[in-house]
């Protein structure tokens, strides 16, 4: 199904609301709500003499309209996505899509249905809706507000939040939080092995947040992009470590003690992540240890590649250059005490410190001076083929590093001078 679009930077903040307001509902699978919304922004486009954005939000809101009606005409009458109700609902409409289509069209406000044709209205407990046949198919409109807390609100459906017969969808800045089911996990390779009931967990307690371009994620210490791509930083660095697309898992929570600060934030286009703090996700994972180990195995390789861009290799390096640099680094975990380079031993590979330290000794085999995430381990001897001038170990609480071949090394260095002016 077609997606509502984000703002422009053109946009009044009138329009720009309404479209993020729209957004918000549609990730809820608020559609009709979602749609009155869209009008609602072409009418702050005609209000501010912007007839051709108003007629090309009016298209919109049109195609959605007409994309929704296709889908839930044929949707499966037992289908939970398109046919049944949530439980929790306390007040229901079903409307008839063409009536929709016909009063949105008119102008219809978002946050109230009384003048569309009423099919059905019950109380109480939900029940699937089920068509006759040859019957068109219901449209169902939740009664549930959105509540959109970071400087704006939005209350869709004009629903009293201290009703507590109203389910509140919570939100964040532009996006939305709630509304993870089981089928959302299916595809997730990552937690593929997780039983079902592990899985029933987790997404009864995710919060799903719909991003806007440039917005960051809420904290977390699993996540999962369910949509849309998402830029992995650090938590004070503003060079992309990597790219995280749909699908893929983040955990926070490595091999070492020392827990790395990261950032998820989306790139040019929206994103929606679900989400989970550690005491939620923490139970579930004890549970499954094999899955434990491969996340945090993720985790290892997500903090060494933000280490990278503290370091000289981060914003002293182009980004296309340190992308295939990153092809070419495997991550090594060290236990406390554990060399990688022995004093006057040849030096074969590129090290850089992913996370802990590592101590260099001095002849004597005392710590003379340590190196930190980011720093790079006698690059210069790599390069002028000279042996290790010092014994270089884990400290005391284990350390991961990148590691490269040097053979490979010095072939990006030909391609690509500017990596061996770092290095050196």
């Amino acid at each position: 199904m077609i997606d509502v679009p984000g703002p422009r930077p053109s946009d009044s903040e009138e329009i720009a609301a309404a479209l993020r307001a729209a957004r918000t509902l549609w990730a809820c699978d608020e559609r009709a709500a979602a749609i009155g919304w869209v009008r609602r922004a072409s009418k702050a486009a005609t209000d501010a003499s912007d007839a051709d954005r108003a007629l090309e939000l009016e298209a919109i809101a049109d195609d959605l309209a007409r994309a929704l009606a296709e889908w839930l005409q044929n949707a499966p009458a037992d289908d939970p996505s398109g046919a049944s109700l949530d439980e929790s609902s306390a007040s229901l409409i079903s409307i008839d899509i063409e009536a929709l289509i016909e009063h949105s069209a008119a102008g219809i406000d978002a946050g109230s249905f009384d003048d569309v044709p009423t099919a059905v209205r019950s109380g109480g407990a939900a029940k699937p809706l089920r068509r006759a046949a040859g019957a068109r198919a219901p449209l169902v409109v939740r009664r549930e507000p959105v509540r959109v807390v970071d400087k704006e609100i939005v209350d869709p459906h004009g629903v009293d939040p201290e009703d507590e017969t109203v389910t509140l969808v919570r939100a964040r800045g532009a996006g939305a939080a709630s509304g993870l089911v089981v089928a959302d996990l299916d595809g997730i390779e990552a937690l593929a092995d997780l039983p079902d009931d592990a899985r029933e967990r987790l997404a009864r307690e995710a919060t799903v947040t719909l991003l806007s371009p440039g917005e960051q994620a809420p904290a977390f210490s699993l996540a999962v992009v369910l949509r849309g791509e998402v830029e992995l930083l650090g938590a004070e660095c503003n060079v992309p470590a990597d790219r995280v697309g749909a699908g893929q898992v983040v955990k926070v929570a490595g091999s070492l003690a020392e827990v790395v600060g990261l950032r998820l934030v989306a790139t040019a286009e929206s994103a929606r992540v679900a989400t989970w703090a550690s005491a939620a996700v923490d139970p579930v994972l004890a549970s499954c240890p094999w899955v434990d180990d491969e996340l945090r195995a993720h985790a290892d390789r997500n903090a060494s590649l933000i280490a990278l861009t503290l370091g000289p290799l981060g914003a002293g390096l182009e980004p296309e250059v340190r992308a295939e640099l990153v092809v070419h680094l495997g991550v090594r975990l060290l236990v406390a005490g554990e060399a990688v380079f022995e004093r006057a031993a040849p030096v074969t590979q590129l090290v850089i410190v992913g996370q802990g330290v590592i101590e260099l000794l001095d002849a004597d085999g005392v710590v003379a001076t340590s190196a930190r995430a980011g720093a790079l381990v006698f690059s210069p001897e790599l390069m002028s083929a000279d042996d290790a001038p010092a014994t270089a170990r884990a400290g005391a609480g284990g350390a991961l590093v990148l590691v490269g071949d040097r053979a490979e090394i010095r072939g990006l260095v030909i391609r690509h001078p500017s990596l061996g002016t770092l290095l050196v």
